[in-house]
């Protein structure tokens, strides 16, 4: 099988260095920021001895950023212990071996190398080695009859050469599983790296790994934030962009079957629609940059920009589409390039340093900044901020088109201002205007009010007034009715006529009435009643 290769490895060129000296360097670097790391000439006093020891825990020693749990469905993988900011280099640690670059991918010498270089591992780095995944797939025909004609020199009978010829197969599976290419273009071989072989891929990778040519380590960066238990994942493969099931079928040289959102999440139709975009125009610019891509069953047409202004607008398009699609790793690095250059000649000097300072901070979270790279995103940059410094014609134009953009947008500022003081005069006027009618509508309302309560005073004080007079004149009838029977009942205890007795009562007045009875009711003997009566008759003359 191909060695692991990532596109991010390919950006970092070949460089010369003592094997002690990337070994000290890479010491306590877990967790931290690659560029804190010590300087390389403070090595040198280091013993062999040392280095021998040192050799036994790099590859194997684990960040306090991450810890290595069983996740539901991708088994064992790097899970975050803590919240880790973007940039944070998660983790640089050496290869637990590595095989030199004139080693053949796919020949039979690769096998051997393998084991060879096993032989070297202490039990407990063997241990943690046997303990990766592996495809045996990745071990073709040759390497496996290579490793039965090797074993055939041991001394093992026909009974356990089987199970050794299987289990050295597994180990070589183990690394043409895992292996990760060193260098460009594999210029300083391929390595073991355990904590990043225990990295599960996603198709919106959290960190971005790259060789460091400078420590000899490979490194982990957190390209965005990653939240305490969030698991940690890589990308495998470079074809982000392909269709969901292109993807899952490059997956699976490693046998892994991704579940990431981009794949089956609620949004992975919409995510692979914005990918297919993005991958035409990575096309584009591949094509523009004569740089090859990765084949696909279903190849796009694209439509070639065909001007400088449509090649900077492609540029901006896919910077925007990578970053709503979370792919802010290295490819966005690459677009930002993209963009700063072909803005810078369409003329969009000012843009194009904007997105070369961009690219410049992507790059360097994705990398860190010990790495010095003729080529890198830096040096573009440098190059962009001299040709300003230096007075370039093409810059000097854009600022002119800038300050007079910047003057026309003063004035049209200006005139904005002016309209809209204007604007807020005529509201304030308008608002106190509806103020004041509000205040008298208000006022208006509070003397309807006041008239409405006061006749409805009136209205229930002349209903009460009513109801007594009501009230009284039913009791004046009834004292009336009942005085006129005690009338007739005394005037019948005295055998005066009925006629007359009749006579006085029409006569008499009701109050006098009233008085009679009252009169009446006092008296016991008939002689006072008749007198009574006699002489109220009397007064009145019948």
């Amino acid at each position: 099988m191909p060695e692991f290769t990532f596109r991010s490895a390919q950006q970092f060129s070949a460089t010369t260095m003592d094997h002690r000296k990337m070994k000290r360097l890479s010491m306590d670097m877990d967790g931290i920021r690659i560029d804190s790391v010590h300087s390389s000439e403070a090595s040198d006093t280091t013993s062999d001895h040392d280095n021998d020891n040192d050799n036994d825990n790099d590859s194997l020693s684990t960040s306090n950023l991450f810890e290595l749990r069983l996740t539901s469905t991708k088994g064992f993988g790097l899970v975050a212990t803590k919240d880790i900011p973007r940039g944070t280099c998660v983790t640089s640690e050496l290869p637990l071996f590595a095989l030199p670059p004139t080693v053949s991918h796919n020949g039979p010498e690769r096998a051997l190398a393998i084991l060879r270089a096993l032989q070297r591992l202490t039990a407990s780095q063997l241990d943690a080695y046997t303990a990766l995944h592996y495809n045996a797939r990745s071990v073709n025909s040759p390497m496996r009859e290579a490793i039965r004609t090797h074993l055939l020199s041991k001394q093992y009978t026909e009974s356990t050469l089987e199970t050794a010829v299987k289990d050295n197969i597994i180990k070589v599976a183990i690394f043409n599983t895992n292996c990760v290419s060193m260098g460009e273009n594999s210029s300083l071989g391929s390595g073991i790296f355990l904590n990043f072989s225990r990295a599960n891929h996603s198709c919106t990778p959290n960190v971005e790994n790259c060789f460091n040519t400078v420590t000899g380590c490979e490194t982990l960066y957190a390209i965005r934030e990653i939240e305490e238990n969030a698991e940690i994942t890589v990308s495998y493969i470079d074809q982000l962009y392909l269709p969901i099931e292109e993807r899952q079928h490059a997956l699976r040289r490693w046998e892994f079957k991704c579940d990431c959102a981009a794949c089956e999440g609620p949004e992975a139709e919409e995510s692979a629609h914005r990918r297919r975009k993005i991958e035409g125009l990575t096309e584009v610019f591949a094509r523009l940059e004569k740089k090859p891509r990765p084949a696909s069953s279903s190849p796009l047409r694209v439509r070639m920009p065909k001007s400088v202004s449509e090649k900077s607008e492609f540029a901006e398009d896919l910077v925007t589409l990578l970053k709503e699609e979370g792919l802010v790793g290295m490819p966005l690095a690459y677009a930002l390039r993209w963009a700063s250059k072909y803005g810078l000649e369409a003329g969009k000097c000012l843009a194009a340093l904007e997105f070369a300072r961009q690219a410049v901070e992507v790059e360097q979270t994705c990398a860190g900044n010990v790495m010095k790279l003729p080529d890198s995103a830096e040096a573009w940059l440098n190059k962009l901020e001299s040709m300003a410094a230096s007075d370039d014609k093409r810059f000097k134009a854009e600022r002119e088109r800038a300050r007079k953009e910047q003057e026309k947008e003063r004035i049209k500022n200006e005139k904005e201002e002016a309209k809209r003081e204007k604007d807020e005069a005529k509201l304030l006027e308008k608002e106190a205007w509806q103020k004041k009618k509000a205040e008298e509508v208000s006022q208006m309302a509070l003397w309807v009010a006041e008239a409405a309560r006061l006749k409805r005073e009136r209205e229930i004080s002349e209903s009460e007034a009513k109801v007594d007079a009501k009230k009284k004149k039913e009791a004046a009838k009834t004292a009336l009715k009942k005085a006129r029977r005690v009338v007739r009942t005394g005037a019948e205890k005295t055998e005066i006529a009925d006629l007359d007795i009749e006579r006085l009562l029409a006569a008499l007045g009701a109050e006098e009435t009233v008085a009679l009875a009252e009169k009446l009711s006092e008296l016991q003997g008939e002689s006072e009643v008749w007198k009574i009566l006699h002489e109220e008759m009397e007064k009145k003359r019948y």
